[in-house]
């Protein structure tokens, strides 16, 4: 049976489109200014009432674009003084920010040029180490990928990851190639509610010399990524081996950082 929408219907729909076209500009060009150094490191964005009557919009919606921002960690809404600016050029390399995937925002940060290379793509069940290491049980079906990072064709990142099959039986060494979680969030509509990171230096392997050019190094650091969904599922175990002369670690919380010594 067809189904039928009324003119009111249509009408929602068209003025949330509306919306979110509107807040998606804003975001975009408040973004730009930021990145581009027209607001720096702990200036102050315009008021409220000023992006109002500059976009033409609702407060709600410049309300949004701005917590876009703060969620990428770009701006902090202050009481009192306003929406202040917290990126800084100089942290533009970081690899680590607030448990979110961040190898592409750094590449659109720096306008550069970035790649990654499959270079193994298998279908597995967890034998008894990775279970020691991921806690995925034994026999879990997963999927096992490793992949090179590479940035202005410079190796930054070796990485090996376990996805969970059940969340994502359809998997594919092409999805692989691109983005799994872009395919993860926007294909299978799935939200992923943390992320755990432990940061640890390792004495370098043979596939870090083969992969990452480490020249005179003979450690390099190591990330364990722990990514859950928000039912609570751990879908992801993943090692990331960084290269050491690009490697930058930075961190923002928002309230209470705890430290975890081993």
């Amino acid at each position: 049976m067809d189904k039928i929408f009324s003119s009111d219907t249509i009408g929602s729909w068209r003025e949330w489109l509306a919306i979110k076209a509107k807040y998606k500009e804003i975001y975009l060009d408040l973004r730009e200014l930021i990145i581009n150094g027209k607001f720096s490191y702990q200036d102050t964005l315009p008021t409220e009432a000023v992006l109002i009557q500059k976009y033409a919009c609702s407060r709600n919606t410049v309300r949004r674009a701005i917590k876009q921002l703060a969620d990428e960690g770009l701006v902090q809404s202050v009481h009192g003084k306003g929406v202040i600016v917290l990126y800084n050029g100089n942290f533009e390399q970081q690899i680590i920010k607030n448990g979110q995937p961040s190898f592409n925002r750094l590449a659109k940060n720096r306008e550069a040029k970035f790649t990654k290379r499959v270079l193994f793509f298998d279908e597995k069940l967890v034998d008894t180490q990775i279970a020691k290491e991921s806690s995925f049980p034994v026999g879990t079906p997963v999927f096992y990928i490793k992949r090179i990072r590479i940035l202005d064709g410079e190796p930054f990142i070796l990485q090996e990851s376990y996805f969970l099959k059940k969340v994502m039986p359809e998997l594919t060494l092409e999805i692989a190639q691109e983005s799994v979680y872009d395919y993860l969030i926007h294909q299978l509509s799935q939200k992923i509610a943390t992320t755990r990171r432990i940061l640890m230096m390792s004495l370098a392997t043979a596939d870090d010399h083969k992969y990452l050019n480490l020249g005179q190094f003979n450690t390099v650091p190591v990330i364990t990524n722990y990514s859950y969904l928000q039912d609570g599922t751990m879908f992801e175990y993943t090692k990331s081996r960084h290269q050491p002369k690009h490697f930058i670690f930075y961190d923002q919380a928002t309230s209470n950082p705890v430290l975890f010594l081993p």
